[in-house]
């Protein structure tokens, strides 16, 4: 049967609703997996090691670092 201009228009908000309830969910993953990202990057530097180390009450905290070369 034919649907009324207030339900066609109902369908539509509903319908805008879920398209924005999609976007804002799919912001918050993007959201969250870029501030993963950012953490896996900071735990694999010798800081976060150290700070780690020193949280958990370690007394001492060893570290190699890499020097850069010239390779002139």
């Amino acid at each position: 049967m034919f649907r009324s201009a207030e339900e066609r228009e109902a369908e539509r908000r509903e319908r805008e609703a879920g398209q924005a309830r999609e976007q804002t969910a799919r912001a918050e993953q993007a959201r969250l997996a870029e501030e993963k990202r950012r953490l896996d990057a900071y735990r694999a530097t010798p800081v976060s090691a150290a700070t780690l180390a020193k949280e958990e009450g370690h007394p001492f905290f060893e570290v190699q670092l890499e020097v850069g070369r010239s390779h002139r």
